[in-house]
């Protein structure tokens, strides 16, 4: 087996992201320091987010109405395309 390769995308105090292409999915690494947010846009295409550490509010908008969840390691979030979506860490977290 090929060892996996990642690309770093983006880096800054705020945020790090490593993409990685597998068949026709695409995979984002995302690493949100404590307090710092994400998001404030939505995306093309149906998306998932996975908690792998830490603790983060998740804010949507959908047909108008706002949603706000609190979402830890080990939840799924399923975010519909085209939903303006804003994540806040609440202490150090990893996603993908």
């Amino acid at each position: 087996m090929a060892d996996v390769e990642f690309v770093k995308v983006h880096e800054d105090v705020r945020v790090g992201f490593l993409r990685r292409l597998l068949m026709i999915l695409s995979f984002i690494f995302l690493r949100l320091g404590r307090v710092m947010l994400g998001g404030g846009h939505s995306h093309t295409v149906d998306s998932y987010i996975v908690v792998l550490r830490g603790r983060l509010e998740y804010r949507a908008m959908v047909g108008g109405r706002e949603i706000v969840r609190t979402v830890g390691e080990g939840d799924v979030i399923f975010t519909e395309k085209d939903v303006p979506t804003i994540l806040t860490a609440l202490e150090d977290s990893v996603m993908i």
